[in-house]
């Protein structure tokens, strides 16, 4: 049985005559042609292992044997590829729960870090203030070492005149 195309065309142009057809609208047209999903051409052939120019015609049980063959090739593809996902999407949930894990963790570290932050700038300010007590007594003890010097440099002369007076 040969193939049969069917173009669509708007419904208001005439079906073009075929040898032996009269003209005929497509309204007039009742019933179209029934092309069984078996009688295949040999573009779609080649899709089922077929090379020939002529359409197939194979029987009931070998249309069941290779509609069963096709499907359960197409559902163990399809089972392979579900499984692929899950684990691609078991992969991907442990990845986010490690990053999650990873995230709570710096978070945490941050927390301590800025904790130790407050801590030693709360030191520096105090060191920061023994720093300048220390540096006004240092100010204070060179003022009285300085005065103390000066009293000496004062009584010096004084001493060593009355030093020689006691010599001679």
């Amino acid at each position: 049985m040969p193939s049969m195309e069917i173009i669509e065309s708007p419904a208001s142009q005439p079906l073009r005559p075929g040898p032996g057809r009269p003209w005929k609208q497509r309204s007039d047209v009742t019933e179209a042609p029934t092309v069984s999903p078996f009688q295949v051409s040999a573009t779609t052939s080649t899709l089922l292992g077929s090379t020939s120019d002529r359409p197939l015609e194979v029987s009931s049980d070998e249309e069941e044997t290779m509609l069963t063959g096709v499907f359960e090739e197409n559902l163990d593809k399809a089972k392979e590829k579900k499984k692929s996902l899950k684990r691609q999407i078991e992969d991907l949930k442990t990845e986010v729960a490690n990053m999650e894990h990873e995230e709570e963790h710096l978070k945490h570290e941050e927390i301590k870090y800025k904790e130790a932050h407050e801590v030693a700038k709360a030191k520096m300010q105090e060191l920061g203030t023994q720093l300048e007590a220390a540096q006004a007594k240092r100010r204070k003890i060179e003022q009285r070492k300085n005065a103390a010097l000066r009293e000496i440099e004062s009584a010096t002369p004084h001493l060593q005149s009355e030093f020689l007076d006691y010599l001679y």
